[in-house]
């Protein structure tokens, strides 16, 4: 649902796995570029767990996102 909408807006977005650094939650999460976070939230509403993003040098680590 959430990829569909995303598409729909001409987001561009990735279904992937949930990292396991950020916990199980459903075990899938969607990636898409920083620049689109705002748009997607604003489309996606309360359906959203969490926002994160990849820091660190080996991008494995994740850290909850702020505008």
């Amino acid at each position: 649902m959430g990829e569909r909408k995303l598409l729909d807006s001409l987001i561009p977005v990735m279904v992937m796995p949930m990292p396991k650094p950020i916990g199980p939650a459903c075990g899938m999460c969607l990636r898409i570029s920083p620049e689109d976070i705002e748009k997607a939230q604003n489309l996606l509403g309360e359906t959203i767990a969490g926002v994160y993003r990849r820091t660190g040098e080996t991008g494995k680590d994740f850290v909850p996102w702020k505008p």
